[in-house]
């Protein structure tokens, strides 16, 4: 009886462990591990997908401005639903940028859009 409970106990240790291990492997290959990790599963065009920009509005809900593929999407995430609030923002180019051209969320009165009921 404590035989079979010894051995029960010892497989169940050494699939931890492997799949621990696996875990560990798959972390330092994908460049999950830092700047040490190999890259070996990433895209070879590198990262498609940022975060720009995320601002709090309240206690709950979040405005993030995401860009993939050079095209920018204005996302209102945490309430109860999430809302895609502007889509295809072309990025501003660090001149325009630097002219002081602001308000290319389209959120120029800085509140948060109202709530349905």
């Amino acid at each position: 009886m404590f035989e079979s409970v010894y051995y029960l106990a010892l497989v169940v240790v050494l699939m931890l462990a492997f799949f621990g291990s696996l875990f560990v492997a798959r972390n330092q290959l994908d460049g999950g591990g830092g700047s040490t990790g190999l890259s070996l599963f990433k895209t070879p065009s590198g990262k498609r997908l940022s975060v720009i920009e995320a601002t709090r509005i309240d206690a709950k809900r979040r405005l993030v401005l995401i860009r993939r593929d050079d095209v920018e999407h204005l996302i209102l995430i945490g309430g109860p639903v999430d809302l895609l609030i502007e889509t295809g923002i072309v990025p501003q180019s660090p001149s325009t940028s630097a002219s002081g051209s602001e308000g290319r969320t389209g959120l120029e009165s800085g509140k948060p859009p109202e709530e349905e009921g």
